[in-house]
């Protein structure tokens, strides 16, 4: 299946980050993107202890400090990079990775 075209690079760096609805055929997809350090990571917006979402409000997914990623529900912390549960009740539990690509400045998730 082919690449899907989710935004645009420069709108991620701007934001930090930034949630996407992707509809296929079979399914809808909720993930988002973090833009850190220079690097790109993407999850599926879903915590791994009660699979809900993981976001305060539309976008924002960081704590306070902007040191974790953060789940609403509980306060579930994971790290930024790998989407390793530091802590909360999903401790040892990570967040679904999803693989984006860039091309110029548009952001592509593939289709599977």
């Amino acid at each position: 299946m082919p690449n899907q075209r989710i935004g645009s690079l420069a709108e991620l760096r701007k934001a930090k980050t930034l949630e996407y609805f992707i509809k296929t055929e079979s399914a809808e997809r909720h993930i988002f993107a973090l833009f850190h350090a220079g690097q790109i990571y993407a999850y599926e917006n879903q915590c791994p202890h009660n699979q809900m979402p993981l976001n305060w409000n539309e976008h924002q997914f960081l704590d306070h400090g902007e040191e974790y990623l953060q789940c609403v529900n509980h306060g579930a912390l994971f790290t930024l990079t790998e989407g390793h549960c530091v802590y909360g009740p999903c401790l040892g539990e990570k967040l679904e990775a999803v693989s984006l690509e860039t091309v110029g400045d548009d952001l592509f998730i593939r289709l599977v």
